[in-house]
Formats: C-alpha cells, structure tokens, sequence
C-alpha cells in the first residue's frame, strides 16, 4: 500500500466515523480539525470519494535544464579526471560532443557533491572500494556515502568490539564479532582482557 493509499483510507475513515457518531467524535478520535474535516466532506460530495486522494506533486520543468545525458557526461567526466577542474572539463567534454561553459560545469558538480578536487578525488576511491574491495580513508569520507563491499565469501571481513562489561571473578568482557562482506555471516565470540605488560594486554577465554 502506497502512502498515498494510506492517507486516502485515513480520510474515508474519518466521514465514515463522523456520520456513525459525529463530526465532533470523528474529529477527536482521528486528531483533525472540524475545518479540515468539512473541507474533506465538501470534497467528497461535490467530486466523490476518490477526490479525497492526494494529489501528485509533479517536480517543475525548467525549460533551461541541462539535458540529464550531458550531465551523466559530466559526472563522469569529472570522476574519470578528478584532479582538474571545470575549465579544463570543457575541453574533455567538447571531445565527447557536450557543449557547456566552465560555470555550468562547476554548478553541475556542486549539485552532485563534487565541485572541490578532494571530493572528486574521495568519490573514485568510494568507487575503487565498491568494485575491487580497496578500502583508503578517502573512500571512508566520501561524498557517496560508504559501505564495504566484497566480490566473493571470504574477501573481506569487517571486525568489531564490543565491551559486554566487567564481570564478577571474571574481569572485564569484550565481543569479537566477525562479518563476512560478501555473505554477511557473523561470528561472535565473548573473551577477558588481562594486563600481562605495562603496554601489552592478551585475549584469553572466560572462566564462565
């Protein structure tokens, strides 16, 4: 069910309890105006029930747009050079048959997050990591967000802690959890931390 559903079911439910009990019981229950609720019952009456269906927003057309091809020609041209700027864009682009000013250029790539070098630079690595497993710290703070990815089980997994807390007799307790990338299959094991050096600590298995 779309939301647009659930608002239309909501509205037919709110005339529906009003003329069971009445306007003032319907608009307490549902949590409406008396005002909004004679505006839902004029509009069913005058137009039917399916009047009471939101309507659409359609998004404006801007008729000076740039054409949504050139600007995928744009985004990539700009991923496949990240180190040079819009001027020198233009150049690149006018190769593949787009024709659009160092200006244009630079408002595409700052709608897109990609206007300063470092951005551009931090969105191929996001992308190196998404297809060969590459992780760097500019895929980590990239402008398309990060997530880890892995070809086939086994190439790569995550690992993280957890600390349970300090148990009685016991000493404190960590969480070791292991995730496959590929399969997202998880391995947790429970485990104490002992100090064994002024600056080594060791992993060993509870007493419990």
């Amino acid at each position: 069910m779309t939301p647009a559903q659930i608002i239309y079911h909501r509205r037919v439910q709110v005339l529906d309890r009003a003329g069971q009990t009445s306007v003032t019981e319907a608009c307490r229950t549902f949590g409406v105006s008396r005002t909004t609720y004679y505006r839902w019952a004029g509009r069913a009456q005058r137009y039917g029930l399916a009047a009471l269906l939101p309507k659409g927003r359609r998004p404006p057309v801007m008729p000076t747009a740039t054409p949504p091809d050139q600007v995928e020609a744009v985004l990539a041209e700009a991923l496949v050079r990240p180190t040079i700027g819009a001027q020198r864009l233009v150049d690149h682009l006018a190769d593949r048959g787009v024709r659009l000013s160092a200006s244009g250029v630079q408002k595409i790539l700052r709608r897109h997050r990609l206007g300063r070098r470092a951005q551009r630079v931090a969105a191929l690595a996001q992308l190196t990591a998404a297809t060969t497993g590459i992780v760097t710290t500019q895929a980590k703070d990239g402008p398309f967000g990060f997530c880890h990815f892995a070809a086939r089980p086994g190439d790569l997994v995550a690992l993280d802690t957890f600390y349970v807390g300090k148990l009685k007799g016991i000493g404190p307790v960590w969480q070791l959890t292991a995730v496959d990338t590929a399969t997202r299959y998880a391995i947790g094991t429970a485990g104490c931390w002992r100090q064994v050096g002024p600056r080594h600590r060791r992993l060993r298995r509870p007493r419990c």
